[in-house]
């Protein structure tokens, strides 16, 4: 038996350091070359903002163009596949494997086409403001959506508008801490097209060098301001990623959310990428129940410890620091009796004293189950305005403004 364990442990050791082997010798070709090739002269422009207007995936690449270039789209339509096969086996300047993705407005679009029901559901998850999505007035402008139209749009909401955009592709690189900008990037393919496949292996060999602003893929999920990584448990970050996954278009959420809003632009009030003025009341009843009035009366289901929790911190728009927790416990368990009738008091106080306790991760999990109840009905940064966030060992708190707040049971 213990032979037969050992030599299953041998063997997987084996398949595992010739994976690794593998992986290596790819790695190091990539990096030959890349060297081979050098460095690209593409006309590069460069993007810095303070603020990104959307949750901009930086492993995406968009074509672009502000005039339709009938030769360079019949060119992508004709070889879209060995496109994306380019970048799907790109890596990164030190031949680290990276899960690129070349997006073309175009294929994207056709998609909405074919699925007019799962586009209306979309909408109504970044927009469930809206009370009437009006398919025939979407599809419409759907048939209307182009590249060029998208791309006006981007540069619209990057405060680029005007900006001349030759066919050429768009990156979100990430988030430079060093000048604590945002940096987009996009280039110009040179012409003439005749080869435009060679271009595209050219740039996806130096996707992050130097060259390209010297920003090595700062994480999305880091920014100032965003909720800190303490306040999520592991598998907790792992539910709402699965919630995500769930949501497929959620995976280029920031280029489609602003089509989205394109094909819904009839329909949607102004300023709409100023999420705040869509934010909607919230009401908990006198039996406790938890309502989104101006979202179509949504309701927003909890179960009784984390509402008692989400409602302590709507008492407290001043915040909260998680260490001083214990300094609300009888205002929490307060809140809890009248939410949790079945349990014993000696449960109920045991319960409250966990989520008090700092050395505990009861509140974390907590905190994570109101946010999953939030992002089910609707999209992360409208969801943000209602669950628990803050930054690193700064005090947490809900953003909703209180005048939206109605609680009626307390």
């Amino acid at each position: 038996m213990f032979k037969q364990l050992v030599k299953r442990i041998t063997g997987e050791y084996r398949l595992e350091l010739e994976a690794q082997e593998k992986e290596q010798a790819e790695a190091q070709k990539w990096r030959e070359k890349r060297e081979q090739l050098g460095s690209p002269k593409f006309n590069r422009q460069v993007i810095r903002l303070n603020k990104t207007p959307f949750d901009f995936p930086n492993t995406q690449i968009l074509y672009i163009e502000d005039v339709y270039n009938e030769e360079v789209n019949k060119f992508i339509q004709s070889h879209l596949s060995e496109i994306k096969k380019i970048f799907a086996s790109a890596r990164t300047i030190d031949g680290e494997k990276f899960d690129f993705e070349f997006v073309y407005i175009p294929e994207r679009v056709n998609e909405l086409k074919a699925s007019t029901n799962i586009l209306n559901d979309n909408i109504n998850y970044y927009y469930p403001f809206l009370e009437n999505t009006n398919p025939q007035v979407v599809e419409q402008n759907l048939n209307s959506f182009d590249t060029v139209t998208f791309c006006k749009s981007l540069f619209k909401v990057l405060g680029e508008e005007g900006q001349i955009i030759k066919p050429g592709l768009f990156r979100y690189m990430g988030y430079d801490f060093d000048k604590d900008k945002h940096v987009y990037t996009f280039i110009d393919f040179f012409e003439p097209y005749d080869n435009l496949l060679e271009q595209i292996e050219l740039y996806s060999y130096n996707l992050s060098g130097s060259d390209f602003g010297g920003v090595y893929f700062a994480s999305n999920h880091h920014y100032k301001g965003e909720v800190s990584e303490d306040l999520f448990l592991p598998e907790d970050r792992k539910m709402l990623e699965k919630i995500r996954k769930q949501i497929d278009f959620l995976k280029a959420e920031g280029y489609y959310k602003l089509l989205l809003q394109e094909v819904s632009k009839d329909l949607l009030p102004t300023s709409t990428i100023d999420e705040t003025k869509q934010v909607s009341r919230l009401i908990i009843d006198e039996e406790y129940r938890i309502f989104l009035p101006d979202y179509n009366n949504l309701e927003i289901t909890l179960t009784p410890l984390p509402k008692a929790l989400f409602i302590l911190f709507l008492k407290h728009p001043e915040g909260i620091l998680f260490p001083e927790m214990p300094k609300y416990e009888k205002e929490l368990f307060h809140i809890y009796k009248h939410l949790s009738k079945s349990e014993s008091y000696f449960k109920m106080k045991s319960s409250i004293a966990d989520m008090c306790n700092p050395n505990k991760n009861s509140i974390n999990e907590k905190a994570s189950r109101i946010k999953e109840a939030f992002i089910q009905h609707f999209s992360e940064d409208l969801a943000n305005q209602y669950t628990i966030t803050g930054e690193r060992g700064k005090r947490k708190g809900i953003q909703i403004d209180r005048g939206l707040v109605e609680i009626k049971g307390l």
